[in-house]
């Protein structure tokens, strides 16, 4: 498993345990820590780390630590990937007690086209499982309201990782418009990307006979996906049969119940909420129903 894990703690002196560095004691840089000052951490962030700054290197599952030491800070990452897989990014803030909120931003070898982010709004602590190619992968961590200080502190880890789920087909392109739709049934999960500026459909035929009720469900945000989306069901006059938003009621992640006559066809279409799309942005839609 990859992950990445940054991670930062500031070093707490127990009460009357303090005291002065004798005069023989080296100099100490701070921009260069190890790690050692932090209990369980195997690398602390190296600063500068902000915007036009080198990042930190972080090895893979390494711990990285850091903190968002003032307003607008925002810490660089930087990890080397040598497979062609899933990575997976946890980061820690909440969790470990910190006020940060933060906001993780994932950018692949090939710049804003793999990029990714979760943690605005809808999860305290970013969690990323994205398909992987080798190459350096940059993660980018600010805190959502512009807060920071010397409490904001997060722990990082990236890891190798396994597949999100299993599913019985891919996505078949080209499917971005309604006459080109995939035609999917009853027990199908279909693993799909939301590749730029793309459109993606799927068809749905019920039996004929009496009609049948079908939910329909796209995973992805819960999963680590930085996509949420949205279902759409059109009918065979392209009117709107239902339509059901990532974000509803606090689950991120849509399904969509629909009902079909015997012989009907419905066309669902996937978006995603903020329009943004591109190889990192991932769903796994799935077909229940009789």
């Amino acid at each position: 498993m990859f992950v990445l894990w940054l991670a930062c703690r500031p070093q707490l002196s127990s009460p009357g345990t303090a005291s002065a560095p004798e005069a023989s004691d080296p100099p100490v840089e701070p921009t260069m820590s190890t790690g050692a000052t932090v209990p369980g951490c195997d690398v602390d962030e190296i600063e500068p780390n902000g915007f036009g700054d080198p990042a930190t290197p972080l090895g893979l599952d390494d711990r990285g630590c850091g903190t968002i030491g003032e307003a607008g800070d925002t810490d660089h990452w930087t990890v080397a990937v040598d497979f062609e897989g899933w990575l997976s990014l946890q980061v820690s803030a909440a969790s470990i007690g910190s006020p940060a909120n933060l906001r993780l931003v994932l950018d692949g070898p090939e710049g804003d086209s793999d990029r990714g982010s979760q943690g605005v709004g809808q999860s305290p602590d970013p969690y990323l499982l994205v398909p992987a190619v080798p190459g350096s992968w940059t993660a980018a961590l600010d805190e959502e309201s512009g807060r920071g200080g010397v409490g904001y502190a997060y722990e990082v880890i990236a890891s190798e990782a396994k597949e999100p789920g299993i599913w019985t087909a891919s996505e078949v392109e080209p499917n971005n418009a309604v006459g080109d739709a995939m035609a999917v049934g009853t027990g199908d999960v279909i693993y799909g990307e939301l590749d730029r500026l793309d459109l993606d459909f799927f068809a749905v035929e019920a039996p004929p006979g009496p009609g049948v009720d079908l939910t329909i469900s796209a995973a992805a945000y819960g999963l680590g996906s930085p996509g949420i989306f949205e279902l759409v069901a059109y009918g065979e006059d392209l009117e709107t049969l239902g339509r059901a938003d990532g974000g509803l009621d606090g689950a991120l992640d849509p399904s969509l119940s629909l009902h079909l006559e015997g012989g009907a066809t419905a066309t669902i279409q996937i978006l995603e909420q903020s329009a943004q799309s591109g190889p990192l942005y991932w769903y796994l839609l799935s077909v229940e129903g009789p």
